[in-house]
């Protein structure tokens, strides 16, 4: 029997070259220097890392390509991605996928052309979501975007990533579990793998959560960077 470890994906949130967590991505806690989470994730050996950068303007290549020489295992970034110049900028550091969020909705054609470059294997996209009343609405730049589900699968087929990162905003730092919406709906209609972001409250739930919707995995940052009922910063990843 082949065994297939299921993935459990530690977020790095950086702003101005500053760790830190937010909760509704409001209100950002520092938590020190990401060169030392990573050392940490090295010593606790996570497979992968994502990192999600806040910062505005132009992107802090100087970090990134500190933080690929101090990493044992393979990142993700997901920042200001704009151009086709902005991918090779990132990729020539090593960084093993680049990840687009409001450039799905600006501009399919260059995320196309990374595609074409790179490979769909190396290309993913951040889907982030949240409940006004009783609907669903995708959001990016903090704007809420008037797309119908229907138009968001289309684009995703069109746009050709091979990953997608589905986010509920409203979850985000919260450790109220996991959302489920739309998971099906997708799962029916694309074929790239699925991992869920925002709200995990425990490896256990998060680990059962995978299994119960074969999804690829669940990504977390306030899971792995406090610890007890009183949220002490302490970065950890107690998976094995």
């Amino acid at each position: 029997m082949n065994y297939i470890r299921k993935r459990l994906i530690p977020v790095l949130l950086i702003e101005n070259g500053r760790l830190i967590k937010t909760k509704n991505f409001k209100e950002p806690r520092y938590l020190g220097d990401p060169l030392n989470a990573l050392r940490i994730f090295n010593e606790k050996c996570a497979d992968e890392i994502i990192i999600v950068d806040k910062s505005k303007g132009k992107i802090n290549l100087d970090l990134l390509d500190r933080m690929v020489d101090e990493a044992f295992m393979p990142l993700s970034y997901i920042g200001s991605i704009k151009t086709i110049q902005d991918f090779e900028n990132i990729f020539s550091l090593g960084i093993e996928k680049v990840g687009v969020r409001s450039l799905f909705f600006e501009d399919l054609s260059v995320i196309n052309q990374a595609v074409k470059r790179w490979g769909s294997s190396s290309i993913f996209l951040m889907l982030d979501y949240r409940f006004y009343g009783n609907k669903i609405y995708f959001e990016s730049s903090s704007k809420r975007i008037n797309e119908g589900l229907s138009k968001i699968i289309s684009d995703i087929k069109t746009a050709q990533v091979g990953e997608l990162v589905l986010q509920n905003i409203a979850r985000e730092g919260t450790f109220l579990g996991l959302s489920e919406h739309l998971i099906k709906k997708l799962k029916d209609n694309i074929d790239i793998p699925i991992l869920v972001c925002g709200g995990a409250a425990s490896i256990d739930s998060s680990l059962k959560f995978i299994s119960k919707h074969n999804i690829s995995g669940v990504a977390a940052g306030s899971l792995f960077s406090f610890y007890g009922s009183r949220k002490t910063v302490l970065i950890n990843y107690d998976y094995q």
